[in-house]
């Protein structure tokens, strides 16, 4: 096989860390760096289906352990999401992005008028075909490998797939933003599909969820590209033409 010239990701993916800190650091409340995180997801979303060649893009949007911070914050993030999910939809119809939520959404935890947001807006962009953006919503690696188990799903065959959107082939690069802290970088996966991003280049990134633009996804498709070619040139595995 010929060496590729010209390689692309084909599945990108976010951890969204830091609206909270983003806020402390401004002295504002929290609810703020959320508003700010919410329009942050919705402008990434819209540079990744318009100006790149990404196939695939998941975000990890609420993670089930983060059901342990307060009350109040909790239901504020809902809100938000349930806002979102009810706003966003013809824009992402328009730029042809369909919806699927991954995670545990039957939890109790998660709010009926969420989860039926959520479906509103799969339903809604189900046939668009551009970007197929996954939410991680109310998730985390070991729920997923838990409830596999439990439906008799073999968990070798999630190193090759979702469990909830079976159609998404493996993760090439994640970003995770807010990695910096008064002491130093922290880096950690943050239990984020740990079976389907086997193999994903990492690329760690300072700012803040709120202050992410197109250039940080640019520059974890340059780190994916230099790292692809450090093999020599060409990922077999990571370079498809599904669509």
């Amino acid at each position: 096989m010929a060496p590729y010239t010209h390689i692309e990701p084909q599945h990108g993916a976010v951890i969204m860390d830091g609206n909270g800190r983003w806020a402390n650091a401004r002295n504002l409340p929290r609810n703020v760096g959320h508003n700010e995180g919410s329009d942050a997801f919705e402008r990434i979303v819209e540079y990744v289906a318009t100006r790149t060649s990404l196939k695939y893009f998941t975000a990890y949007g609420f993670a089930i352990n983060n059901n342990d911070r307060s009350a109040m914050e909790v239901k504020m993030i809902n809100d938000k999401a349930i806002e979102l999910a009810e706003r966003v939809g013809p824009k992402f119809k328009a730029h042809g992005v369909r919806v699927r939520a991954v995670g545990n959404l039957a939890d109790p935890r998660v709010p009926t008028e969420l989860r039926t947001a959520i479906r509103n807006l799969e339903a809604l962009t189900s046939e668009c075909k551009k970007l197929k953006l996954q939410i991680a919503w109310n998730y985390s690696g070991k729920d997923e490998i838990d409830r596999a188990q439990e439906m008799g799903v073999y968990i070798s065959r999630l190193y090759d797939m979702m469990l909830d959107a079976r159609d998404v082939p493996k993760i090439d690069v994640v970003i995770r933003t807010g990695v910096d802290n008064e002491k130093g970088p922290v880096i950690r996966p943050g239990d984020f599909f740990p079976l389907l991003s086997q193999g994903a280049v990492w690329d760690p990134q300072s700012q803040m969820w709120p202050d992410t633009t197109g250039e940080h996804i640019e520059h974890a498709r340059a780190k994916w590209q230099a790292e692809a070619h450090l093999k020599g040139g060409q990922r077999p595995t990571l370079i498809r033409a599904t669509g």
